[in-house]
């Protein structure tokens, strides 16, 4: 159970932070998100740090081909 100043700093921190952060979400097969995670676990790397990797590498790239 969460003391009364803890919801308090909750909600600075609610405010603090609203509208900085926003989820992105898609679909994919539970086998094939289990691999990736797998993946990304045995290399130390967040998902997000790899999906900004990627982004960085594909416009280093130019596209994906």
């Amino acid at each position: 159970m969460r003391s009364e100043a803890q919801k308090e700093a909750d909600k600075k921190y609610r405010a603090r932070t609203k509208g900085t952060y926003s989820n992105l979400a898609f679909p994919l097969k539970t086998e094939e998100r289990e691999e990736i995670e797998a993946t990304l676990a045995r290399h130390g790397v967040k998902k997000v740090e790899f999906l900004r990797w990627a982004v960085a590498e594909l416009e280093r790239r130019g596209g994906l081909n």
